[in-house]
């Protein structure tokens, strides 16, 4: 096929699919040669170096040697991205990606959409999910309604847990970890994998534990978290041209917190959560064609708790989300031209509930649900093994705003020669209100318009000294009109704001020697209410996450970790300015046999006071140590 045919279908095709990245070895040194497939930014397995999308993948390997708890502590690694957390472990959690609002941003679990159907937003709250059990995270940025509807004018984070075997092969593995700590804190994990020639398997439990310190600044009285998480995963190969595999996640969690900013009041936020796929796969004329069907679902259900209140003592919120989607990938020609269609239908309810007084029953407030069908398309071409370029089209039909359509293209250029390449990607976003934005009987307005979004970005990517450092610079932009913002004098959600986000990000590694690798990521973030002409709130125009990791002797491994988090509004309602700060942690892991390690981590090392949102307190010093086997 030639170049013009092949840039002629790039134009017209339509877009979508959904796949799994395979896994690689745990090998330290094997993980430093080997670079992992991305899936989530262009829904089809492939070489990251060919993805014009802006695209960070956080290993999950990484994770379990650093220590990190929660998944929203392992998203300081990528560029673009900001939160905020009310209080310590457990506490309500805003993620941000490159400026947007927090329900801008899609959450996948195992490729499931967990974004809750309930929350005033249509937010997911990131700060209860446990990190153990990650394979990878893989956070693409920028408007990505094209490839995922709703949900994603920011961009997209897929969280992928762990399958099959380390290092590939059959049998079985697994490990176990305990952790003891500040705050009287514990963790523990175990997980077991499995796999034969047509099968494989993985089961995963983490439970943690704290009793936590006051949420609010200057408050007595601790603030626990409790939170247990399961993982299933499997696959069942039937043919060579047919398999199903299924995953699932399932949490319990538990955080005292203190309402109406009174530090000693008594309130408990519980939340039970359950997500999971089940998918078929037929692979067909000689593997050419790839068909995939998905039947998806996910549920939470949350009560908050506040015997002190005088409005309601309980409420409780249930969101549901289920889905099937059908996607089909065509191999054009060879493996670089991948045609994708897809169509999707998804359906989403919402039901609130509350108890005036202790003692009374929880009368329902809200009961809500809406439906959305979905044909996408994208076509993906690879031109003289150095250009990449993709073109994605996608038509939603919601059923109380009909029919919106959005689009987005991308091209990556391989410099032959050079260690360059560069990048760029343009497309629009699309995101209707949320349930309880249209449907509240207090708060809603069923004439709510949708949020729409432009945006794009234009990077480079340069690799020097034989590969052993790679620099990257990428400048972005999107527009956002519609934009949902509440009302206070009114009571209502109103399509008030027209914003702006613009920046500057920046990434770097290195291994300048077997005994050490480096890597950085910093963000220059301006955004602007154009209603107004200020900053959004809890938007730092600063961000950066540093790390090293030092292995001196065999077995042995140092790390060193810091975050710098610019000076921000704390919200328009309350225009505070929260402080600058600058955080830095210490870890280190000790191999004792081939089987156990050591490892210990040092949180704020010099103990510094700060906050995430005005009136919040955060951790202090924090030591804590732990055993983890492998078998």
């Amino acid at each position: 096929m030639t170049a013009a045919v092949r840039l002629f279908l790039l134009g017209t095709a339509l877009a979508a699919t959904t796949g799994a990245a395979p896994a690689f070895a745990d090998d330290e040194k094997t993980r430093q040669t080997l670079t992992p497939l991305v899936v989530t930014a262009t829904r089809t397995a492939v070489d990251p170096a060919t993805v014009g999308s802006s695209v960070t993948v956080i290993d999950g390997e990484e994770l379990r040697r650093a220590g990190t708890v929660f998944v929203v502590d392992a998203l300081r690694r990528a560029p673009g991205v900001s939160f905020s957390r009310t209080g310590g472990p457990g506490a309500a959690t805003n993620l941000r990606l490159r400026g947007t609002d927090d329900s801008q941003t899609k959450i996948l679990i195992d490729g499931v959409e967990v974004n809750d159907p309930a929350s005033a937003s249509g937010a997911f709250d990131l700060g209860r999910l446990l990190a153990d059990d990650v394979d990878r995270i893989e956070v693409l940025r920028g408007p990505q309604s094209a490839l995922y509807g709703a949900d994603a004018m920011g961009g997209v984070v897929n969280i992928v847990t762990r399958r099959g075997l380390r290092n590939g092969g059959t049998g079985v593995e697994g490990d176990a970890s305990a952790e003891y700590g500040a705050y009287r804190s514990r963790r523990h994990s175990a997980a077991l994998r499995g796999a034969g020639e047509r099968w494989d398997g993985a089961v995963s439990i983490i439970d943690f534990r704290t009793e936590g310190f006051s949420r609010l600044e200057g408050g007595r009285e601790d603030d626990g978290f409790t939170g247990t998480q399961i993982g299933l995963s499997g696959g069942l190969t039937l043919s060579d041209q047919f398999a199903i595999e299924a995953t699932g996640t399932a949490a319990r969690t538990s955080a005292d917190f203190d309402p109406s900013r009174k530090p000693e009041a008594p309130g408990e936020n519980e939340a039970d959560s359950l997500s999971g796929r089940v998918t078929a796969i037929a692979t067909l004329f000689d593997g050419r064609v790839e068909n995939r069907t998905t039947v998806s679902g996910s549920r939470l259900d949350r009560s908050s708790k506040d015997p002190t209140s005088s409005f309601s003592v309980r409420t409780d919120f249930d969101g549901r989300r289920t889905g099937i989607e059908n996607q089909t990938d065509i191999t054009v020609d060879g493996h670089d031209d991948v045609a994708t269609i897809g169509l999707s239908r998804e359906h989403e309810a919402a039901s609130i509930g509350d108890a005036k007084a202790p003692g009374d029953p929880v009368i329902n407030t809200l009961s809500a649900d809406a439906d959305t069908t979905a044909i996408f398309g994208q076509y993906r071409a690879g031109l003289w093994d150095q250009l990449y370029l993709t073109a994605g089209l996608r038509r939603d039909d919601h059923s109380a705003f009909g029919a919106d359509t959005t689009w987005r293209f991308t091209g990556a250029w391989i410099v032959p020669g050079t260690g360059t390449t560069l990048r760029g990607s343009w497309g629009t976003g699309s995101k209707a209100p949320s349930l309880y934005q249209l449907y509240h009987p207090t708060y809603g307005d069923a004439d709510l318009e949708v949020e729409k979004s432009r945006g794009w970005d234009i990077g480079i990517e340069q690799q020097l000294l034989d590969e052993a450092l790679t620099l990257g610079l990428t400048w972005f932009r999107n527009d956002i009109r519609n934009m949902l913002s509440f009302d206070s004098a009114a009571s209502r959600y109103r399509n008030t704001a027209r914003a702006r986000t613009e920046g500057l990000e920046a990434t770097a590694k290195a291994v300048p020697a077997d005994w050490l690798t480096l890597q950085a990521a910093y963000t220059y973030l301006e955004t602007t209410d154009l209603e107004t002409g200020t900053a959004l709130p809890r938007r730092p125009r600063h961000t950066l996450f540093a790390a090293a990791d030092v292995y001196p002797l065999d077995g042995t491994r140092i790390g060193i970790e810091a975050s710098h988090v610019g000076a921000q509004v704390n919200s328009a309602s309350r225009p505070t300015k929260i402080r600058r700060y600058t955080i830095m942690g210490i870890n280190g892991n000790q191999r004792l046999t081939d089987a156990v390690t050591a490892y210990a981590r040092l949180d704020n090392v010099f103990d510094v006071d700060y906050q995430e949102v005005d009136g919040y307190a955060t951790p202090g010093r924090s030591l804590y140590v732990g055993l983890r086997v492998a078998f």
